[in-house]
């Protein structure tokens, strides 16, 4: 029950995001926020050589 409230919790988060363009990034708080953050700049700034 508890992790079918959590699925659906960020389903929901994840589609509210994405009506917002705002990125929604899945991250381990184990790794740091070092390896969170770097993996996201790469991300972004790979949309930015597109344009």
């Amino acid at each position: 029950m508890y992790l079918q409230k959590i699925n659906e919790y960020t389903e929901a988060l994840k589609l509210k995001c994405g009506q917002y363009n705002i990125d929604f990034i899945e991250a381990d708080i184990n790794k740091g926020f070092d390896a969170v953050l770097q993996a996201y700049l790469a991300k972004r700034n790979a949309l930015l050589k597109l344009r």
